[in-house]
């Protein structure tokens, strides 16, 4: 749920914030910070956060990759500017509330062309310049188990088993023998 900043942060309750960086490979990267820095921040030029580039450059099995002037033979390793968007704070409600708000974090200007957020905001300029609107859509990956938290813990979360045999985009045949889960599923994502 979006919220007013001022009103999300300003609550006593609350002591951390969660800021994310979506990173070049398209992964949210966070982390928390006392939520005083956060208000410090916004008061001021919405500065004040590090992101390391080696942070920034990082695949999904998290392993340094080369990307051209900010991992590869030319960089240097060091900590870049990044910014608090005041407009990207949500409440999380299930979460606890002492750190119960996230916030985006983006790059400055001299290094927007590794931030997400930033390719976003020029792509819809030029598409408004242009007289287009963009439409977005968002799509969510995961792997459903065949597991309760006690029997993933037991495991310590390793060699869990599937809910089905194989992995693979064509679940049209394992919809009709996992019915009532695909349907249980899909009422659940329209409520």
């Amino acid at each position: 749920m979006k919220l007013n900043p001022e009103a999300l942060l300003s609550r006593d309750e609350l002591r951390f914030v969660t800021l994310i960086f979506v990173d070049p490979v398209g992964q949210l990267r966070g982390k928390l910070y006392r939520k005083e820095k956060v208000l410090a921040a916004l008061e001021a030029d919405r500065g004040g956060f590090k992101m390391t580039t080696p942070a920034l450059s990082l695949d999904y099995g998290d392993m340094i990759y080369d990307l051209p002037g900010l991992s590869d033979e030319s960089a240097n390793f060091g900590d870049i500017e990044a910014f608090v968007d005041p407009d990207s704070f949500w409440l999380l409600p299930w979460a606890d509330p002492s750190q119960n708000v996230i916030g985006f974090l983006e790059l400055g200007p001299e290094n927007s062309a590794y931030c997400a957020r930033s390719l976003c905001r020029k792509v819809l300029a030029q598409g408004a310049a242009a007289g287009r609107t963009p439409v977005f859509g968002m799509e969510w990956e995961f792997t459903l188990l065949r597991e309760t938290p006690d029997s993933a813990a037991d495991k310590n979360y390793a060699n869990l088993k599937p809910a089905t045999p194989i992995s693979s985009f064509n679940l049209v045949q394992l919809q009709v023998s996992q019915q009532e889960l695909y349907e249980d599923l899909a009422n659940s994502a329209a409520t």
